[in-house]
């Protein structure tokens, strides 16, 4: 990754000198580098994802709340390792994730490493800005079963595979009908539902593929760095041994055939 201009990384700085806040997710964010930035996003591409790690980077010795084990908590530690740093170059402050949410609005920490639907209302009720987000660094929602219970009951475990599928593929033909079952169920406003579900909530992958195991493994050797897992644990080949398809490649031929 190129390093930002001179001009950029000024423009960074004077921007914290105003702000004085800098997170994942902040709530009086740089706004100058922003304006510039989304100016350049079509021209310059590169140097919008330059600028962005450099304000993570500037993120050292803030305090940001997050809740530990989390997607989120890998999010930010992987976050922090682009650039360099690690989750003790900041502050963490552990907090559950509504509570994350409710500390940033109240300015008791600098950032919030979150998800919806707090991170969507954070955004549409409070005026927080989500200034770097990364999809690639999704480990993404998986089902898990005991390994013993899988082995002696296939047929339970493909029922309840089954019925995901179904209710993955529904939702994928109804989504108005989807967006009101969790405005309901969530009680949640119905922009914030819409927010939370068209710009990130992914349907389209049932089969754990290269893409997730990829994912899992990125944020397993992230927790070994951090010290979470074991530095003799083959993190690799622990991946590799979780990972059981054949189930749902049997329900996804059953669902095909019907």
């Amino acid at each position: 990754m190129p390093a930002p201009s001179p001009e950029l990384r000024r423009a960074a700085e004077r921007s914290v000198a105003r702000w004085a806040r800098i997170g994942l997710f902040a709530y009086p964010l740089m706004a100058a580098v922003l304006t510039v930035t989304t100016d350049l996003w079509q021209r310059h591409p590169v140097v919008l994802v330059a600028v962005i790690a450099l304000l993570i980077a500037l993120a050292a010795g803030r305090t940001v709340a997050v809740t530990r084990g989390t997607d989120p908590y890998i999010f930010l530690l992987r976050s922090l390792a682009s650039v360099g740093l690690t989750d003790k170059d900041v502050s963490i402050v552990l907090l559950q994730h509504p509570d994350g949410k409710n500390a940033l609005v109240d300015k008791q920490v600098d950032a919030w490493a979150g998800l919806d639907p707090y991170m969507a209302q954070a955004e549409l009720e409070n005026g927080a800005i989500l200034f770097h987000r990364d999809a690639d660094k999704n480990s993404w929602g998986i089902l898990n079963v005991r390994e013993a219970f899988a082995q002696e009951n296939p047929q339970l475990v493909e029922r309840v595979l089954a019925t995901y599928e179904r209710g993955r593929k529904w939702a994928l033909d109804h989504p108005d009908e989807l967006r009101a079952i969790l405005v309901k169920a969530a009680k949640l406003d119905d922009k914030v539902a819409a927010k939370q579900l068209t710009e990130r909530t992914g349907l389209t992958y049932s089969v754990i593929g290269t893409a997730q195991h990829d994912s899992i493994l990125a944020a397993g050797e992230t927790l070994q760095k951090a010290g979470f897992i074991a530095a003799d644990v083959n993190v690799p080949a622990t991946v590799d041994a979780l990972i059981d398809p054949q189930y749902i490649e049997r329900v996804a031929k059953k669902l095909a055939s019907n």
